[in-house]
C-alpha cells in the first residue's frame, strides 16, 4: 500500500508496551488505540498483516 514508513511509527509504542508480532492479531481496537494506532484503516491493516504470522 506504500505506507511502510507510516506503520514504522508505531514500533516505539509497541516496544514500550512489549507487544510483539505474535500479539498483533489478538489485540483489540482499544488496545491498539493505547499503542497510538488511532485510525480504523491502520488497525484493520495491522490485523490483516498480523494474520500472516
Amino acid at each position: 500500500e506504500g505506507t511502510d514508513h507510516y506503520y514504522q511509527n508505531f514500533l516505539n509504542e509497541f516496544k514500550s508496551q512489549q507487544v510483539s508480532v505474535k500479539h498483533l492479531s489478538k489485540l483489540s481496537d482499544k488496545e491498539l488505540e493505547q499503542c497510538r494506532v488511532n485510525t480504523i484503516g491502520a488497525r484493520r491493516t495491522l490485523h490483516d498483516y498480523a494474520e500472516n504470522f
